[in-house]
């Protein structure tokens, strides 16, 4: 009895696949299951065409139909699983493909990422919040705080984050005020959360910055170390003796 081909049988050249790219991979397998499946379609309808007319003589001169015609329906069955186990891989490689993609390019963005500036914020909650934040700023930037933050950056068990976190309780723990809701440890993140929304008022994200440093407009700059990725000194900027003007950019590695 004939059966139905296999879609392994359906020809490829072998040596093209080494010269098309991914989507190109992608593309060949979908049209080489859509062949597939009209083939095993087809063949389902021939046999069944067969199947009916498939007939053999009992002894007694009585006609029945054959048991073993319903074998190429089962094979149809089989690779109808076939071609759904093969469009969920060809989903995976698109996926793949897509991430690969992205990421020569740059990264890409399908969907706004959620952000913390925009929120369906109680308005009498977001006020309580900016009061919080002026607050918090009015300590950032008081003499004591600045010392403190100072000190931190030269002790190695502490580092000026740890003076604003302290900040940030203190200001919630003198507010006491019901109207933000939860626990103070939820207020201290939605003060957080605020300070993305009010960057006039949080200087700290608005410039990225935690205190005053030690230079003032006019001042001399002092000779540093001018030091390159692998930690090698390269020059000073006595050492240049040229007297030009000289831009130093700074960042932290935060």
């Amino acid at each position: 009895m004939a059966e139905c081909p296999s879609p392994a049988t359906i020809p490829y050249p072998i040596d093209q696949r080494d010269k098309e790219s991914p989507v190109q991979g992608v593309e060949r397998t979908r049209r080489r299951m859509e062949d597939a499946s009209s083939a095993a379609k087809r063949c389902r309808l021939m046999m069944d065409a067969v199947n009916a007319e498939e007939e053999k003589t009992d002894d007694d001169g009585s006609m029945k139909r054959t048991v073993s015609s319903k074998k190429p329906c089962l094979q149809g069955q089989q690779m109808k699983a076939k071609d759904g186990e093969t469009g969920a891989q060809e989903e995976n490689l698109a996926a793949e493909e897509k991430e690969n993609s992205c990421s020569r390019q740059g990264g890409c963005m399908t969907t706004a990422p959620p952000s913390s500036t925009k929120t369906n914020v109680d308005p009498a909650m977001e006020e309580i919040l900016v009061q919080l934040l002026q607050r918090e700023r009015d300590l950032r930037v008081s003499p004591a705080s600045q010392k403190e933050m100072e000190l931190a950056e030269k002790w190695a068990h502490s580092e000026w984050m740890d003076v604003a976190t302290k900040i940030q309780h203190q200001v919630v723990r003198q507010h006491n005020n019901s109207a933000v809701g939860g626990s103070k440890k939820v207020t201290v993140h939605e003060l957080r959360l605020a300070a993305l929304r009010h960057p006039e008022i949080a200087f700290w994200v608005k410039y990225n910055r935690a205190r005053q440093g030690t230079l003032r407009v006019g001042d001399v700059a002092p000779n540093i170390s001018l030091r390159r990725a692998h930690d090698n000194s390269a020059t000073t900027l006595f050492d240049a003796g040229n007297h030009q003007r000289t831009v130093i950019v700074a960042g932290s590695w935060s």
